[in-house]
């Protein structure tokens, strides 16, 4: 009895005591996820930035003052980045631009190297290299090749009557009537002046006769005007087919000149073909 007053107020105390205890808790509880939470929340948002493809922002973040200028100086630090990125896009473009530009470029040139400029056919350079590689597929796998010589009829007789942009006219109508009478798988080139020379692949002799004709013709039918007048065309031909004798294409379109020669002093507007034998013996 003399102790349950003392009893009594420590069961007080204590029971104060754990109420103050638990109470602190909580409120240090409480005080911790406050402060936590935006950091938390930090710490999320940096790491969908982190995943996420392309600039993106922070979100906004409340909180304490600390915490606030964190978000805000990331929040800064991502618009720079962001700034970064869309300028390294732009300059990837541009270079991407520019390499394709390049390209395109080299391409051209490439073209106007190997074209000539008045006629849109292959030049002499261009052409004895695709003749070359012709002539070696010919001899390995045995195929026939034949080659066209043509030059346009009194062609100084028609710069001195009607100028020499009305022969420039006339080289161009004969190098398009040869482009649309022969095979994609043919070529084409101006030699010079008014002298074209064509090669005929996988072709034999009818056909390649037939074919020369078939041009010399179109040629001398067709209408080639130079303003009001119409200038008169005709060309003389020389064809050569390729032999197994022959070292090179220069042999076959040495061939096919001298056929060319003897087409234009045996009347010109003709075909003339020159046999390998011949050629040997006019060599001779």
């Amino acid at each position: 009895m003399a102790l349950k007053a003392a009893i009594s107020s420590a069961q007080t105390i204590l029971a104060i005591g754990a109420a103050t205890a638990l109470i602190a808790l909580s409120l240090a509880v409480l005080v911790s996820r406050r402060i936590a939470a935006p950091i938390i929340a930090l710490t999320q948002e940096a790491d969908r930035i982190g995943r996420a493809h392309g600039p993106t922002m922070l979100a906004r973040q409340s909180g304490s003052v600390e915490v606030v200028q964190l978000s805000r100086a990331l929040r800064s630090l991502l618009r720079r980045i962001g700034h970064a990125e869309e300028r390294t896009k732009e300059a990837e473009l541009r270079a991407t631009e520019n390499a394709m530009q390049l390209q395109e470029d080299m391409l051209k040139l490439r073209e106007l190297a190997d074209t000539d400029f008045m006629t849109g056919l292959m030049n002499r350079r261009s052409f004895l290299a695709v003749a070359d590689d012709a002539v070696a597929f010919s001899r390995r796998y045995k195929r026939s090749m034949a080659t066209l010589m043509i030059d346009i009829d009194h062609f100084k007789k028609i710069n001195d009557t009607h100028g020499h942009a009305a022969g420039d006219d006339a080289i161009k109508s004969v190098a398009d009537i040869i482009s649309q009478s022969i095979r994609t798988t043919d070529k084409a080139a101006r030699f010079g002046g008014e002298e074209f020379v064509v090669l005929l692949r996988e072709i034999d002799q009818e056909t390649a006769m037939l074919l020369a004709d078939r041009i010399r013709v179109s040629i001398e039918s067709a209408v080639v005007r130079h303003g009001n007048t119409v200038i008169p065309l005709t060309v003389s031909v020389g064809l050569a087919l390729f032999d197994e004798a022959d070292r090179d294409v220069q042999d076959v379109i040495e061939r096919a000149d001298q056929g060319l020669y003897i087409a234009k002093k045996t009347g010109r507007n003709r075909t003339f073909l020159m046999p390998v034998s011949a050629s040997a013996a006019h060599a001779a």
